[in-house]
């Protein structure tokens, strides 16, 4: 997980805090606000925890939010299809 973001930290959170934190981590990144728009998961500690950890299934087996800031359209489709294929929590 990102080094701001310990599993700890996040869970310690509440759910403002963590929204917060989701709110900066896709501040200035468009495909991430993209994504979470068509992710069904809708808490923020999920969401956050999605964001800065790495997935095999993308190239270089990158977090989503690393992968946004690469500003590659074939890894940003990736991120999307990612995000939509979460199920609901």
């Amino acid at each position: 997980m990102n080094d701001m973001v310990t599993t700890d930290r996040l869970a310690a959170m509440g759910i403002d805090e963590a929204q917060a934190l989701v709110d900066r981590l896709v501040a200035g990144r468009p495909v991430l606000a993209q994504a979470l728009a068509v992710m069904p998961i809708q808490s923020p500690h999920m969401r956050c925890q999605w964001l800065v950890t790495p997935d095999t299934v993308i190239d270089g087996d990158l977090s989503p939010l690393e992968a946004a800031d690469r500003h590659d359209l074939a890894l940003d489709e990736v991120i999307v299809d990612l995000a939509r294929g979460h199920g609901a929590d």
